[in-house]
């Protein structure tokens, strides 16, 4: 596996996604317990495992073991928020105690995308290809054949 550090975290974070679900589910209550702080959580582990290529599933023919591992992990770790979110909203929307979710969240999210944004200029350099990503968005990239060659059987391509 990536390390027993990384599998003591990933059963530590399964533990305590579980014994939270069976909470909700037990006591059919969701006080004590930030609706706010619960879609900060879904939201850091959503773009964590989905948004970075660090941690994109992808097969490794050498190691099928540890392909189906981080596969798994992965899509149970994006799913599992996104359900305690959904009990807390739907089946136990009426047990949440909004006036004590004192989270703001405006602070949270806006010092968080600075941060990502003064991080990414340290780590990657503010290159010319991330200064088009990020900061132009109305490139368009086409695939038209310019010239049909006699030698050829497939066309060239051009950027817009």
């Amino acid at each position: 596996m990536d390390g027993v550090f990384r599998v003591w975290g990933d059963l530590t974070q399964g533990l305590v996604l579980s014994v939270l679900i069976i909470y909700l589910h037990s006591s059919k209550t969701a006080a004590g317990i930030s609706l706010k702080s619960q879609f900060l959580y879904s939201l850091v582990f959503l773009t964590r495992y989905i948004g970075s290529n660090d941690y994109v599933p992808t097969w490794e023919w050498g190691n099928p073991a540890r392909t189906f591992y981080n596969s798994f992990s992965h899509i149970v770790f994006a799913i599992i928020p996104i359900y305690i979110l959904f009990l807390m909203m739907r089946p136990l929307r009426k047990t949440v105690d909004f006036a004590a979710d004192t989270v703001k969240m405006r602070y949270l999210l806006s010092g968080a995308l600075i941060a990502a944004l003064a991080i990414l200029c340290l780590r990657e350099g503010l290159n010319w290809s991330t200064a088009i990503f990020y900061f132009n968005r109305n490139i368009r990239v086409s695939v038209r054949p310019l010239a049909e060659s006699a030698n050829s059987s497939t066309p060239e391509c051009s950027v817009l």
